[in-house]
């Protein structure tokens, strides 16, 4: 069990769920409880944010890079499908994620439909790329929106930085409502060959759950979230929350993979899984 740990809601990696512990859960008051659930629809989208963005980078590194059978042996989310088309013939090059009719990817989701990628270049910098969906399902949940990416240049890093809007709704499956989130982020991408390890995120967000509820959220550059693709957690990082009662502080913990966090309102402090 970590000490002292806060949460982010973000996003990335499959569809995390975040809950209270039974016992915890009846020493919570209703706001709390129900801030909880604000988290856990949150988290949903910042999930999908980062999944999406590792399978756009998988999903291109198979596509343009020479040693695409080692690539495909280590990816985290492409398996025997989706079918990937990509067309750098014309002024508009596009690259296509097809997932058909019930796709289940290596994170064990199941995926339908289209992530679509538009740009000038896949390779310069400073150019924009714009990531939308065509009937784009998972596990039940029907994504829409846009995400526009940017690469910066930034060499004494030797990493990868991207500065991403995003204009994201997810409908959640069985009638649970619609949420949906506005973000302004940047994002730092570690690899080693060719493979997504770890993503860096800070930035501020807007989100509004299915009850028209409404919550901001700021992530500091030197607190990021920090997102393993290989357990597709946050495992790290602290986020403010702020509602019209009162802010909350969530920390997701030291780096390990194990599936908690924390969250403290000023008055109580309790641990949620994601």
């Amino acid at each position: 069990m970590k000490k002292n740990h806060f949460l982010w809601l973000i996003g990335v990696s499959a569809f995390a769920f975040v809950s209270c512990d039974k016992s915890e859960t009846s020493s919570l008051t209703t706001t709390q409880i129900e801030n909880t659930q604000l988290i856990n629809d949150e988290q949903t989208v910042e999930t999908t944010s980062t999944d999406v963005d590792a399978i756009v980078d998988e999903g291109l590194a198979l596509k343009t890079v020479t040693l695409k059978s080692a690539i495909a042996d280590s990816s985290n989310y492409l398996g025997t499908c989706p079918s990937l088309k990509l067309d750098t013939t014309t002024a508009t090059k596009s690259l296509t994620v097809d997932f058909g009719t019930n796709c289940v990817g290596k994170d064990g989701k199941t995926r339908s439909g289209k992530i679509n990628v538009t740009t000038t270049s896949f390779s310069k910098y400073d150019v924009e790329r714009t990531i939308s969906f065509q009937s784009f399902i998972v596990n039940g949940d029907t994504i829409t929106g846009t995400v526009k990416k940017t690469f910066i240049k930034v060499p004494e890093i030797l990493r990868r930085k991207a500065h991403v809007v995003e204009n994201l709704t997810v409908k959640r499956g069985q009638n649970n409502g619609t949420i949906s989130r506005q973000s302004d982020i940047y994002r730092i991408y570690d690899s080693s060959l060719n493979r997504l390890l770890l993503v860096t995120t800070w930035g501020s967000s807007q989100f509004t759950n299915a009850k028209g509820i409404m919550l901001s959220k700021t992530v500091a550059e030197v607190t990021p979230l920090i997102y393993r693709v290989i357990c597709r957690q946050i495992v790290k990082g602290i986020v403010i929350v702020t509602r019209a009662d009162r802010n909350y502080t969530i920390d997701f913990g030291d780096g390990t993979c194990d599936g908690i966090a924390t969250v403290m309102d000023g008055t109580k402090n309790w641990t949620i899984k994601l």
